[in-house]
């Protein structure tokens, strides 16, 4: 978190797009259902930061795909917000100048949204059972 500033300004001159920071966003139909990007991109986007350890950041590099610890959190991100694309971007400002960053763009997968909305309704009905059995108790 202390980095992500620097990681963001860094984003931001590779790219020439300016990040808006945004709080929790609430899902558009799903009650109790939201997410917290790293930044607001133009209209149409987002970006999600990561400062991981150099080892972390260097094996993103060599793989050059968006790391599948972090699509469901991006597409979500996308659910949510109504975007149509979101950065990835991985940033280790002690490495040499060239290593420092690196950007792949994740874009929406509407089907990929739709198996995640309904596994997110079907979580937030398990805790309404749960919290029902609850008060019966």
């Amino acid at each position: 978190t202390e980095t992500e500033p620097l990681a963001r300004s860094a984003y931001e001159a590779e790219t020439g797009f300016s990040v808006d920071e945004v709080g929790f966003c609430q899902h558009p139909s799903i009650e109790r259902a939201g997410a917290s990007p790293d930044g607001l991109v133009g209209k149409n986007s987002l970006v999600e930061i990561k400062v991981p350890k150099v080892a972390t950041h260097l094996a993103y590099l060599i793989a050059n795909v968006v790391p599948d610890a972090y699509k469901n959190q991006m597409m979500f991100q996308l659910a949510v917000t109504g975007r149509d694309w979101c950065d990835f971007v991985s940033f280790r400002p002690d490495l040499p100048e060239h290593l420092q960053l690196f950007i792949i763009r994740f874009k929406r997968d509407p089907a990929r949204i739709l198996e995640l909305e309904t596994a997110v309704i079907a979580f937030l009905d398990g805790v309404d059972k749960m919290l029902s059995q609850l008060k019966k108790a």
